[in-house]
């Protein structure tokens, strides 16, 4: 078991999504959606509050990206996403 504190540990696997983005790299969707389940997770077992991840997240955008994240949507732990969406072409005839 690791010795780091659970928000350390949310905050380097955010910070390692973001800076992949910033590079323009892509992050397989996986890896964020088992990101936000583990915090949701951690919030939920009151190991971290939502604030808490809350500011880590504001912290670590604003270092990588210099801006402000946007609007959380419906869920307030969600890592939006600031690649190019893929082109996507229909696979059925027309």
């Amino acid at each position: 078991m690791s010795d780091q504190p659970l928000i350390t540990v949310i905050s380097d696997r955010i910070e390692d999504i973001y800076r992949r983005w910033a590079k323009g790299e892509d992050v397989p969707p996986a890896l964020v959606f088992r990101t936000e389940g583990f915090i949701e997770a951690a919030c939920l077992i009151q190991a971290v509050s939502v604030q808490e991840v809350l500011a880590v997240m504001e912290t670590l955008h604003q270092q990588q990206f210099k801006r402000a994240m946007s609007g959380c949507g419906e869920s307030p732990i969600r890592i939006h996403s600031t690649m190019q969406r893929a082109p996507v072409f229909t696979s059925t005839p027309q």
